[in-house]
């Protein structure tokens, strides 16, 4: 399994930082893009449209395709090219919703993934600047930002 060379113990880590390079991809529109790269990205609460989550969301380019490239009425866009969206999460603090406590426990997702779906990572007690979950087989699965935090890496890394 080829990811699992890239992050092999993501249940045993807390936090995760890449000391590399880290791409993951935010899907969206063709229209959206456009948007994105002039403006920056916005939350969903901000435009009013789907689930309304205060976050953003990336994940590795194979997976969650499309999941978050919806329209208000939370359809995937008709007639429209969707596209993935790069930034870099090297360095970034993240959250490992994966970390097993001692007890085998998914101690991070229990406590704190309710607040990561909706978007509310200033309710996470821990100075981070988002989380991460994986798959099993060390792919990553949800990568989630502030709009500020990814703001400001998309400065730098603009598609």
């Amino acid at each position: 399994m080829k990811y699992l060379k890239i992050f092999e113990n993501f249940n045993n880590d807390f936090y995760v930082i890449y000391n590399r390079d880290r791409i993951v991809y935010h899907t969206t529109s063709q229209s959206c893009g456009k948007i994105i790269n002039i403006n920056g990205f916005k939350t969903g609460e901000e435009l009013n449209v789907c689930e309304k989550r205060k976050a953003i969301y990336f994940s590795d380019k194979d997976v969650n395709v499309g999941i978050y490239a919806r329209n208000d009425k939370g359809e995937a866009y008709e007639c429209e090219d969707m596209i993935q969206i790069p930034i870099n999460i090297k360095g970034l603090k993240l959250l490992n919703l994966n970390y097993k406590d001692k007890s085998g426990q998914y101690i991070n997702h229990k406590l704190y993934n309710n607040y990561v779906v909706r978007g509310e990572l200033n309710k996470i007690p821990f100075d981070i600047d988002g989380t991460i979950s994986f798959l099993n087989d060390g792919r990553i699965f949800e990568v989630c930002l502030s709009k500020e935090t990814t703001n400001e890496i998309f400065k730098i890394d603009k598609f």
